[in-house]
């Protein structure tokens, strides 16, 4: 038997797509949301040393530290050019900067 993804939110989880609009479970209540409204909610998925990386800068529990932290080691690999080879590494900052923000991630 296969397990469904489970897929997260920041008001829940997700219960199911039906015509164009998404169901989220938020305890009691559903609520819809449009797809847009849906990409704006939904926590960024992270790969195992995202996740690592994810739960050290958020050991302390303070998102602006975590963001600074974050940032201030973004800043440094953009001032030497040759620690940064390509983009996936900026993309992999900017997943890491929205699941702090939104306060969590699906893996």
């Amino acid at each position: 038997m296969k397990k469904e993804v489970e897929i997260k939110t920041t008001i829940g989880e997700l219960v199911g797509y039906f015509d164009g609009f998404y169901l989220i479970d938020k305890g009691e209540e559903g609520t819809w949301l449009t797809e847009e409204e849906f990409e704006t909610v939904r926590l960024p998925e992270l790969n195992p040393i995202e996740v690592r990386q994810y739960e050290i800068l958020m050991r302390k529990g303070d998102k602006v530290e975590a963001l600074t932290t974050l940032m201030h080691d973004v800043v440094c690999l953009d001032e030497d050019p040759e620690v940064l080879p390509c983009e996936t590494i900026k993309e992999h900052h900017y997943r890491l900067a929205e699941a702090i923000i939104k306060g969590g991630y699906n893996d």
